[in-house]
């Protein structure tokens, strides 16, 4: 029984309960008995942060006492529960959610209650599209060796820039490839997001930049400084100069499309529309979405629509997303600082780039750029680079040097 499975990972290991518990409901998501359980369980972790699994002694002398009567069940239940395999846990528990919200999507239906059909529903088709994740895409038969190699020619992947992060993923990425940027607020985000759009527009690829954290002509100023080189007061000085120099860099490969805040169904709107090579979200927290997901849910459902997206269009996207207190003042970022996700929106991500920044390192205008997953060399690099927050500019550190993009 999945029910067990979930129960016994939570109570073994403790990485389980930080996966799952933030967007866990146990008296919708479990038995009677499994959900007074799993309420001990959260319990005990919450009175032991420390604490890397639960004595299974304690745990059943703790619901002993609570509910004697009972008593001799659950320590049945519990004594049964035998060691699973933890990466398996979050696919069972997403059985649990969707078997759960079918049940009360059921119920909204003979009950006509509209609003509860279309929360439920998304729940429903959310729960569904994960399970269903691994099975979608194209199929390849007999794919000819050249064919295959040709895309990982260093010719044709698509360059990521600063270019000291490019070498450390094999020279670019491929079509299809999504990455995460995340770090916490006023570290870089957007800098870095903007220095990387406009080496994808300098080489020659369309960028379809969605953005709803700051004022658009705010963001536009930023992308003209970079092509440019120039201030904001440089440009207001020299305004042909400043232009001729951003479209020489590559400035009508942008289209910018400011959300508020945005959703799934535009991004693929302006994605129909303007048919872009690299797709950049800035920032997908701030989106929203029909359905009331927990903020987990909420951010594991969003980058796997944007991964879809990706796939289904062929493009590179790039999700700009905040890291979670913990990365505040540390160099080195970590998978699981990203904001409210320890194991969703990292398993959408093929490479994932935290931003590091201590008190040294903000007083240099220097950034620590941290490979935290890379599917394409699983090379996990920490890259000082060094920032111009004036021209949104990122400067490689090589042999003591400072490079261009």
């Amino acid at each position: 029984m999945s029910e067990s499975r979930i129960i016994s990972a939570l109570i073994h290991d403790r990485a389980a309960y930080d996966s799952i518990g933030p967007v866990m409901d146990p008296d919708e998501d479990f038995s009677d008995q499994g959900a007074i359980i799993v309420n001990k369980v959260q319990e005990y972790y919450d009175n032991d942060v420390d604490a890397d699994h639960i004595d299974k002694e304690f745990l059943i002398d703790h619901i002993k006492s609570d509910h004697p009567k009972h008593s001799d069940t659950f320590e049945g239940i519990i004594r049964t529960l035998q060691e699973v395999s933890i990466p398996n846990v979050l696919s069972e528990f997403r059985k649990v959610k969707l078997n759960a919200a079918q049940q009360r999507l059921a119920e909204a239906l003979l009950g006509n209650q509209d609003r509860e059909i279309e929360h439920y529903l998304e729940k429903v088709n959310h729960y569904r599209e994960m399970a269903e994740a691994d099975d979608d895409g194209n199929v390849f038969i007999q794919t000819d060796i050249d064919d295959v190699l040709r895309a990982f020619d260093r010719d044709n992947l698509i360059k990521v820039y600063p270019l000291s992060l490019n070498e450390k993923l094999g020279g670019g990425v491929v079509p299809g490839t999504q990455i995460a940027i995340y770090a916490p607020t006023e570290v870089g985000k957007s800098l870095i997001a903007i220095n990387a759009a406009c080496g994808f527009m300098k080489d020659g690829y369309k960028v379809l930049y969605c953005g709803n954290e700051d004022p658009a002509m705010s963001m536009l100023s930023r992308f003209y400084s970079r092509l440019s080189s120039m201030t904001r007061d440089e440009m207001m000085l020299h305004k042909a100069e400043a232009r001729q120099r951003a479209y020489n860099n590559g400035y009508g490969n942008l289209v910018f499309y400011e959300m508020a805040p945005g959703s799934v169904f535009d991004i693929k709107r302006m994605v129909d529309k303007y048919e872009p090579d690299i797709l950049i979200v800035d920032q997908m927290a701030n989106m929203e979405t029909r359905a009331m997901f927990t903020k987990v849910e909420k951010n594991e459902y969003l980058a796997l629509k944007i991964r879809s997206i990706a796939k289904q269009y062929g493009l590179v996207s790039i999700i700009v997303h905040q890291a979670s207190d913990s990365a505040y003042g540390k160099l080195g970022i970590e998978k699981n600082d990203m904001y409210y996700s320890n194991v969703g929106v990292q398993g959408q991500m093929d490479i994932m780039i935290g931003i590091g920044m201590d008190d040294t390192y903000e007083q240099q205008n220097k950034r620590m750029l941290c490979l935290t997953k890379n599917k394409i060399s699983s090379d996990h690099s920490h890259i000082p680079v060094i920032i111009d927050p004036h021209l949104s500019k990122v400067l490689s550190i090589t042999g003591g040097m400072n490079v261009n993009l």
